[in-house]
């Protein structure tokens, strides 16, 4: 069964958080091999466009977010369910206390300090 992909972000009035979701979202997609559909529980696309765009079966929702908030626990669970069609949907974690994050964090540490 081939899974569709949607990353859900939060929004905001700040061009470049659309730039930057969208150039993960791109990356992310070299790094599937396969479109990345993108929504937004405060902007556009929504969630309910991505989810309803996504193609196939099954959704994969990708939360591009930092932790369980409320946002992630019940607004995306909610809205995707209410548009999801019958189609199978599972929720990846999101980002939390994965190693990677670390690394990045370490990361941008060192670029703050000139390094």
């Amino acid at each position: 069964m081939e899974a569709s992909i949607v990353l859900i972000a939060h929004g905001s009035k700040n061009k470049n958080f659309y730039r930057m979701v969208n150039n993960v979202a791109r990356m992310l997609e070299e790094k599937v091999g396969k479109k990345v559909y993108v929504g937004y529980l405060m902007g556009e696309p929504s969630v309910e466009e991505a989810v309803k765009e996504a193609p196939g079966d099954l959704v994969v929702v990708v939360p591009f977010f930092i932790s369980e908030s409320s946002h992630v626990v019940r607004d995306v669970r909610e809205r995707v369910m209410k548009v999801s069609n019958g189609k199978k949907v599972v929720f990846a974690k999101p980002l939390g206390d994965h190693p990677l994050v670390v690394e990045v964090l370490y990361s941008r540490y060192l670029e703050a300090l000139g390094e």
